[in-house]
């Protein structure tokens, strides 16, 4: 087993959330750009994650080895949904770049648009459903609170 392997979760989270902190760091220090905001809102997971490292008992105690436990079989549990949301957004993209290259009418375009959307909208938020009810069947409903929490802030 390598070293990393024998740390437990808390002290690889905590490794990661070090790294984390330190690509963070890095970006701050990159000249205001569209690129820059879009690195720094990619990392609002990550941010959460390490926030309820550092401050949520409940997270460290229960949350995490629960989902370290069990996270395989959550992930199972939620793999059709997780397919089918991943398909909505290759189709969603190809659409946007089919009627972006192809459409003369710009009405059609945004009615296409909006629907594309609206689909990968709706099979995000059955996945989550999924998901919520795969962590509070297996890890007990302890766990939901952080979970609706994490939700709102990556969704922001």
């Amino acid at each position: 087993m390598s070293t990393e392997e024998n740390k437990s979760p808390l002290d690889r989270i905590a490794a990661v959330c070090d790294k984390h902190n330190g690509f963070l760091a890095c970006i701050r220090k990159c000249e205001h750009s569209i690129a820059r905001q879009i690195l720094a809102d990619g990392q609002q997971a990550m941010n959460a994650i390490c926030q309820s490292l550092r401050i949520d008992k409940e997270f460290q105690s229960f949350v995490l080895p629960c989902l370290v436990r069990n996270g395989q079989r959550i992930g199972k549990s939620c793999q059709l949904h997780w397919s089918l949301m991943e398909s909505d957004v290759y189709e969603t993209i190809s659409q946007r770049q089919f009627l972006y290259n192809g459409q003369e009418f710009q009405d059609d375009f945004q009615n296409e648009e909006n629907d594309g959307f609206q689909r990968l909208c709706r099979a995000m938020n059955s996945y989550a459903d999924c998901h919520l009810k795969a962590v509070a069947k297996l890890c007990h409903r302890r766990t939901i609170p952080f979970f609706v929490r994490f939700n709102a802030k990556i969704s922001a």
